[in-house]
């Protein structure tokens, strides 16, 4: 079991490589649960090594797995969603990221490797790449398996639609009203 929050001391990574593998005891449950906005976390695993990069670096790769509760963005049902996340980011602690100059921007490419962010004290604290990592590999819009959004269901989209009273539905009347007391007032 790895505590969080997970730290990591830099002149120790600089010497050897920190292999950090096996669940994850999340103290503040709630706060992840918000952090990355679904229902709940099942379980959270991290398979993650820091070794020293170039002369005055570190890498942190590997791969970060979470279940969680999600609600699907069709059905509205709650399910559970694995989702692997690949970690890879660089540090650097002779602030290499801040060297650029126009000529170098010029040469960037969009294959290549992004720069290294710049490591700030003598402690790296992997919490908020791990977080980076399972938010970048999370569906925005959470579908359960085997559920397919049909546009069709939705019937027509008109936004002068005659409602079951007789009236006439127009759904931005309300908005246009409050525009124009804000404008006037």
């Amino acid at each position: 079991m790895v505590d969080w929050p997970i730290t990591v001391t830099v002149a120790s990574a600089l010497k050897h490589p920190i292999e950090i593998v096996g669940p994850v005891n999340w103290v503040e449950t709630d706060d992840l649960v918000d952090a990355l906005g679904v229902d709940g976390v099942e379980s959270l695993n991290v398979d993650i090594e820091v070794k020293p990069w170039r002369k005055a670096g570190l890498t942190v790769s590997g791969e970060v797995r979470i279940m969680a509760t999600r609600t699907c963005s069709v059905t509205l049902d709650a399910y559970l969603e694995t989702v692997a996340a690949p970690v890879l980011r660089r540090f650097s602690l002779d602030g290499e990221r801040g060297q650029t100059n126009l000529k170098t921007i010029a040469d960037i490419h969009v294959d290549d490797d992004d720069p290294p962010d710049t490591l700030d004290g003598p402690e790296l604290e992997l919490g908020e790449v791990i977080l980076e990592a399972i938010i970048l590999a999370m569906p925005l819009h959470p579908r359960k398996p085997h559920v397919e959004f049909d546009p069709n269901s939705l019937g027509e989209m008109n936004e002068t639609q005659p409602t079951d009273d007789g009236e006439t539905n127009r759904p931005f009347a309300n908005l246009a009203d409050l525009v124009a007391k804000q404008s006037s007032g």
